[in-house]
């Protein structure tokens, strides 16, 4: 009997060190030699008009200026549970902290459109040298350098901020203007064409490119097109005709000729787009159509 009593505290005490072991190292893993090397930090500023367009109540939000970040990175595949934190800091102890829902493990990268704002003051975001820190739970630490430029640069010049047009007065030295906002006049749907015409306004020579967005009866995005122009100093596409930052624009895009030029998400379709949104663009800093700063109009009905 207490050979059996003996062998079962030990039994006992094999399993409980065990647990202790699985825990530790099998189901979170936290301890292992997991490294990664950040390449890059891409980011996009937003001026968004209307606050509704990515929340729900729009009357609590007075915010207009938005930056978001994509840190890419290259080594041991990786996911959250093995981040402690994904930071870029924009001064020695102010820091925006990336949410965890936001890691895409098959393109190795942090981040995406998580619209963050500087919260000691409206309307306006810090530019100018950011480090990215990514820590590890087992300890590893990565950092990489990055400047945050003004539109249509990589250099953020003599300016420390950026701020939404009109939004700030009088404006400081150090702050520089983002792009504004298209205005659009007019807008209408030909079910029997399959066709959309769209009259607007740009006032803004910071604007290089821009493209369209589309939601649907219920203000859901379905989708998107091609962006106006090939590049900053590309051909303009067939259904844009001219594009001018410096006054009136018209759009006449239809299903037949251009559904090529168009991709919808969230199961939509041509026949489902009730409002459509302009987004305007920056662009001179690169040779194709990519961009650092955003402008999105209102959400405006077309039928």
């Amino acid at each position: 009997m207490e050979k059996f009593v003996e062998n079962y505290k030990k039994m006992k005490l094999t399993i409980i060190i065990l647990s202790i072991f699985f825990v530790l190292f099998g189901c979170t893993n936290y301890w292992n030699s997991d490294s990664i090397t950040i390449t890059d930090l891409e980011y996009k500023i937003e001026n968004i008009a209307d606050a509704s367009y990515w929340v729900e109540d729009s009357d609590a939000v007075e915010e207009t200026c938005f930056i978001n970040f994509w840190i890419q990175y290259k080594g041991d595949d990786i996911v959250w549970d093995f981040v402690e934190y994904a930071r870029i800091y924009f001064t020695n102890d102010l820091y925006w902290n990336i949410k965890p829902t936001f890691l895409d493990a098959s393109n190795k990268e942090i981040g995406g459109w998580n619209h963050l704002l500087y919260s000691r003051e409206t309307h306006s975001l810090p530019i100018g040298e950011m480090t990215v820190r990514v820590k590890l739970k087992n300890g590893h630490i990565t950092t990489y350098d990055k400047t945050i430029g003004i539109p249509n640069s990589k250099s953020n010049g003599s300016y420390s901020y950026v701020c939404t047009p009109n939004n700030i007065s009088p404006l400081p030295a150090d702050y520089y203007e983002i792009l504004d906002i298209a205005t659009i006049n007019s807008g209408s749907y030909d079910s029997g064409d399959s066709q959309i015409d769209i009259d607007f306004d740009v006032a803004d020579t910071k604007v290089q490119n821009g493209y369209l967005e589309f939601y649907d009866s219920d203000g859901d995005f379905i989708g998107y097109t091609d962006t106006f122009k090939t590049s900053a100093s590309g051909t303009v596409i067939d259904w844009l005709g001219t594009f001018t930052n410096s006054g009136n624009n018209t759009i006449a895009i239809d299903n037949d000729d251009h559904s090529d030029d168009i991709v919808f998400q969230n199961k939509g379709s041509f026949a489902d787009i009730y409002r459509i949104l302009i987004v305007l663009t920056d662009g001179s800093q690169f040779s194709t159509n990519d961009y650092h700063y955003l402008s999105r109009s209102e959400k405006y009905s077309i039928r």
